[in-house]
């Protein structure tokens, strides 16, 4: 039976607490979490890497490769990024998060997948192709980015490899070249 210290989960109607961002069983965002503040990024809570089968893979990115992200959390919906690198350039970057100036091609915008609820920040990070290379650095965001299940200091590049998993607050995605 809710009371006023619980919040009811939409999917799976388990008693949470006020105080949770996502249910406890299975992970849906809560009520109170959609009908706060939806312009600004918001701490959720709870820092820990999500878990994830951790596959290891090539660093090599080849100048005509793309990199595919597969959204596997929440769940696995079979949506994916495909990011396209220019080959003539030995350095080309991408910034991942939120926006509304979608005329900036370099910036790609997590809203849509549900950016704003899994603690995505407006610039979450920055990928980029160095030569044959991909990294990947946090741009200070206020819910954090892991690699394999380490977080990522802010504003360090780290070597970004085939079949990791790449999370942004609580979002985490498959890495791809392809």
């Amino acid at each position: 039976m809710a009371d006023s210290f619980t919040q009811t989960c939409v999917n799976c109607n388990y008693e949470n607490s006020m105080t949770d961002t996502y249910c406890a069983r299975c992970g849906y965002v809560l009520p109170k979490t959609v009908t706060t503040n939806p312009f600004s990024t918001r701490l959720i809570g709870n820092d820990n890497q999500i878990p994830m089968d951790v596959r290891w893979g090539t660093g090599y990115f080849h100048r005509d490769a793309h990199l595919l992200l597969h959204l596997v959390q929440p769940p696995d919906t079979g949506q994916k990024l495909d990011l396209q690198f220019d080959p003539a350039m030995e350095v080309f970057s991408y910034i991942l998060g939120r926006t509304t100036d979608t005329r900036d091609r370099e910036h790609i915008d997590l809203t849509p997948l549900g950016g704003l609820e899994l603690g995505i920040s407006r610039r979450h990070i920055r990928l980029d192709r160095i030569r044959d290379s991909l990294y990947v650095t946090d741009l200070r965001s206020v819910n954090g980015t892991w690699l394999n299940g380490e977080r990522l200091p802010p504003g360090s590049p780290a070597a970004l490899r085939n079949r990791a998993i790449l999370q942004l607050g609580k979002m985490a995605f498959r890495v791809e070249f392809s």
